[in-house]
């Protein structure tokens, strides 16, 4: 067992950690990764953000209609919202 996980080791256990509980000694070494590691944290956040959109599709199907559709105005808010997030800027 290794004291520090590469960010190769990370990513796999952030997917198994997805399925399955990851025993106690990998979230601690894992989180430790996370705190020091923005590319990781990341991609944490994009495992989470498809699985909730994985979700919405599985418990919702396609049962979105045009009158549920953001406005261009709303739409541009988003893509500016999601480019100051995910860019780590505020």
């Amino acid at each position: 067992m290794h004291w520090m996980y590469s960010c190769k080791d990370v990513s796999r256990l952030l997917s198994e950690s997805m399925d399955r509980s990851l025993p106690f000694y990998q979230r601690v070494l894992m989180r430790l990764h996370l705190a020091m590691c923005k590319y990781c944290t990341r991609c944490k956040q994009h495992f989470e953000a498809l699985r909730a959109a994985c979700r919405h599709e599985e418990l919702y199907g396609n049962e979105l209609d045009a009158s549920r559709a953001l406005s261009n105005d709303g739409k541009e808010r988003l893509k500016k919202f999601l480019k100051n997030h995910l860019s780590g800027t505020s």
